[in-house]
C-alpha cells in the first residue's frame, strides 16, 4: 500500500477507524494523526466488540 495522490498529484489523506479504549489516549492520538500523519479519523470503537460491530454496519464504506 502506497501513498495515494488525486489527479492533480496533491497527496490523499489516510482514512484512519480508531480502535482505543483508553479515552485520555484517544484525545491525544486523533489530533496526532491529524497534524503527523495527515489523517482522518472516520470512526472510533473503544473495543475490538465495537470495532467489529461497526465495521460489519459500515460494508463498503
Amino acid at each position: 500500500m502506497g501513498i495515494k495522490v488525486n489527479a492533480e498529484g496533491e497527496k490523499l489523506p489516510l482514512t484512519v477507524f480508531l480502535v482505543e479504549d483508553s479515552e485520555k489516549i484517544r484525545d491525544h492520538l486523533v489530533p496526532a494523526l491529524a497534524d503527523l500523519g495527515d489523517a482522518n479519523v472516520l470512526a472510533i470503537a473503544h473495543s475490538q466488540g465495537g470495532a467489529v460491530h461497526w465495521l460489519a454496519g459500515h460494508k463498503g464504506e
